[in-house]
């Protein structure tokens, strides 16, 4: 249990350091400078599946969290 909360924390924060580049890059109209995550892996980020289904985000980690 508390190995899977550590990685849901570590997600969040990898998420939040994205959002912090992706602001910079909005407000100097430039690229983001060294994404943590790709564009087919923006489904991985916290902020999008947050809200979905238990069984989902369980899956979602899993199959995708983890190996990344």
């Amino acid at each position: 249990m508390i190995g899977q909360l550590t990685y849901l924390l570590f997600i969040k924060r990898l998420d939040e350091l994205h959002t912090l580049k992706e602001r910079k890059a909005n407000r100097t109209k430039k690229p983001i400078e060294e994404p943590i995550f790709t564009p087919e892996q923006d489904h991985l980020r916290w902020s999008r599946f947050k809200e979905t289904a238990p069984e989902q985000m369980f899956e979602m980690l899993r199959d995708g969290v983890f190996p990344f």
